[in-house]
């Protein structure tokens, strides 16, 4: 569980600091963002993820970051993390510049919109159960739709 934290806690570190070190951008820049291409691992159709809790998911937003917890029954199947970088171009200089092999529970990096997506694999989850979610990730904000 520490571990779980200490990586979400560098995430979110690494996020606070890319943001702030981000260099704004012309409209040449953001020329393919309106092109729906996947090359990479970057998808750059959607600029804004909108991501609810529902019946098939949980959705905690913390800073910049949602933790996306999809489950069945009480069993969860997946965690996914979106991390919001403001622009699809400063995601795009971040996922170039991360190295993968920092990350011994990941899956699959990829780009959506102006988010990094993480996803984790099941070494990640399979401790916890969906009943107990709300419960560790108390302190988070859960986005629920209106």
């Amino acid at each position: 569980m520490k571990k779980k934290i200490f990586i979400s806690l560098l995430v979110f570190l690494l996020c606070f600091v890319m943001i702030g070190c981000g260099k704004t951008t012309d409209e040449n820049d953001n020329d393919d963002v309106l092109n729906n291409t996947e090359t990479n691992n970057v998808t750059t159709l959607e600029d804004d993820v909108k991501l609810y809790s529902d019946n098939t998911k949980y959705v905690f937003e913390y800073g910049n970051t949602k933790y996306v917890f999809y489950y069945s029954g009480d069993k969860i199947t997946a965690y996914h993390t979106y991390v919001n970088y403001e622009s699809a171009s400063t995601a795009k200089a971040v996922y170039s510049a991360l190295k993968l092999d920092d990350y011994e529970d990941l899956d699959k990096v990829s780009v959506k919109g102006k988010y990094l997506l993480f996803e984790w694999n099941k070494s990640t989850y399979e401790d916890l159960s969906a009943s107990e979610l709300k419960t560790v990730y108390s302190y988070m904000k859960e986005l629920k739709e209106k």
